[in-house]
């Protein structure tokens, strides 16, 4: 039965290195979901303030879309 090896002696079966990476995928997903939702708030609170600077609002949108894009491409890669 082939196994690997995790490189600290343990050894591993497939379907448990599968499980583990699937952990960390779905951690990583959540992560930057996280972050997503963080930069949306900081966007409202932005356009909610009486003072706004565009550069501010522009990087936050930038964000926005850069996490979006890392979540989607993980999702397509897990």
């Amino acid at each position: 039965m082939p196994n690997s090896t995790s490189g600290h002696g343990c050894t591993k079966h497939p379907a448990e290195a599968e499980s583990v990476e699937l952990r960390w995928i779905s951690r990583r997903i959540a992560d930057l979901t996280v972050e997503w939702a963080r930069e949306k708030n900081r966007l409202h609170a932005v356009h909610a303030s009486r003072t706004m600077s565009t550069i501010v609002v522009n990087d936050i949108q930038v964000n926005i879309r850069h996490l979006a894009r890392r979540i989607q491409e993980i999702v397509r890669q897990g």
